[in-house]
Order: structure tokens, then C-alpha cells, then sequence
């Protein structure tokens, strides 16, 4: 007995009155998920593309279509033999109504959302595909969504990090991009101010000559006034 619970006695029980451990006893397996939850195409894989992991087989809806249709051009072939038409002219019309029938199907103009039967799963699978599609639409969700992503812890930290590589790539181009806007802009200052600089100093350079020779003259008139000047105080003496 132990804190009031147990029994009082082992006798006749067949036990020490110890408790002991049951190993008889199978313990269920806890389903560990798997790695391939971390990323988005493996965990499409896993889950599956309809509801609840369950997969769509064409090849029997297109089987239960293809059946359908002739299983209306017999109804029409027997109409046809009771109201007396001979055999050729039945299977014309026949042919005429299947062929009708597959361009119909081939065309997707089959309306099979009406008259499911519970046991008809890949068509309701089916349907329920299509009005996921568009509840999809509406909603503007991604192309790579799977059902069941937003629990995946590390792949919302990866697509995280992800936008976030590209927010900073985009940063970086921008920054580049003006960058390289301001070294042309300057570049082309620096290739006006260069060119005015030495227009400048060509024309300062061309005054200077002209000052230089204007000087010349000058001075030669002086000297040359100079010695009229004094010829003219000889000859007056």
C-alpha cells in the first residue's frame, strides 16, 4: 500500500505487494515528423494535393466519364430500335451522338457537380480541387502553397530570411545604382570645369601677350619721342 492507495495485503494475491514495472506492456511509436517538412516541394509531396492527403486519379475519372458516355448512347441506341429504324441508321446516329459527346468532354463542358454519389470520392476530390483553385484565385494566395505550411516553424524562418536576402539585395543594387549616378554626375563637372579652366587660361594668356606687345609699342614711342626731343634742343643751340 502506498499513500492510501493499493492493497491492504498480498495475500492470495500472488504478488510481493511491491510495485513493479509491466513489461508485457507495448507503448505506442510517436510519429516524429520528418525532415522533408522543411521545405516546400517535399512537403507537397508529403501531404498530398487534395483534401486531407488524399490523391486524385484521372485515370479513373476519365474511365467513369468515357462509361457515361456510353452508357447514354446505348439509352439512345435502344429509343432508336423502339421506335423501328433498321440497324445502319442506329449506329449512325449512335456514332454522330459519341462523337458529340467526347468533343463535349474534350472541351470540358461536363457538368459533374450535380448528382454526386457518396461513393463517387475521386469526383468529389475532384470538385473539391477546383473550388480550392478558386478559392485560391480570390484570395491572391502563391503557387507553391500546400496546406498545413504555416505550422512548419523552419520554413517560415527560412522564407523569412529569404525575403529578407532580398530586401538587402535590392537595397545593395539601388546603392549601386546611385552610386554610379553621382561618379558619372561628377566626372562630367570635373570634365566642364577642366575645360573652362583652360579656356580661361588661354584667353588670359592671349591678353597677356597683347598687354606684353601694347607695352613694346609703347616704350618704342617713348624712346622715340625721347630722341625728337632732343634733336630738337640741338638744333636749337
Amino acid at each position: 500500500m502506498y499513500n492510501g492507495i493499493g492493497l491492504r495485503t498480498t495475500r492470495g494475491t500472488g504478488t510481493s505487494g511491491y510495485v513493479v514495472k509491466n513489461l508485457s506492456q507495448l507503448k505506442p511509436k510517436k510519429s516524429v515528423p520528418s525532415s522533408n517538412f522543411n521545405k516546400t516541394q517535399e512537403f507537397s509531396e508529403v501531404a498530398g494535393s487534395g483534401s486531407l492527403g488524399r490523391r486524385v486519379d484521372e485515370g479513373i475519372l476519365e474511365h467513369d466519364r468515357k462509361r457515361q458516355i456510353e452508357v447514354k448512347c446505348l439509352e439512345l441506341s435502344d429509343k432508336l430500335e423502339d421506335e423501328g429504324l433498321d440497324s445502319g441508321e442506329i449506329e449512325k446516329r449512335v456514332d454522330a451522338y459519341r462523337e458529340k459527346l467526347l468533343l463535349e468532354l474534350s472541351s470540358g463542358k461536363t457538368n459533374e457537380s450535380s448528382n454526386l454519389k457518396q461513393y463517387e470520392t475521386h469526383k468529389q476530390l475532384d470538385l473539391k480541387k477546383k473550388q480550392l483553385e478558386k478559392l485560391k484565385n480570390a484570395f491572391k494566395m502563391p503557387e507553391d502553397y500546400v496546406e498545413g505550411m504555416s505550422f512548419d516553424k523552419d520554413l517560415i524562418e527560412l522564407q523569412k530570411q529569404q525575403k529578407k536576402m532580398e530586401y538587402e539585395q535590392k537595397k545593395l543594387s539601388e546603392a549601386k545604382l546611385l552610386l554610379e549616378k553621382l561618379t558619372t554626375e561628377t566626372k562630367t563637372t570635373h570634365k566642364r570645369h577642366h575645360s573652362n579652366s583652360s579656356s580661361s587660361s588661354g584667353s588670359s594668356s592671349s591678353d597677356e601677350e597683347q598687354h606684353r606687345k601694347s607695352g613694346r609699342s609703347s616704350k618704342k614711342h617713348e624712346s622715340k619721342k625721347t630722341y625728337t626731343d632732343s634733336s630738337d634742343e640741338t638744333d636749337s643751340d
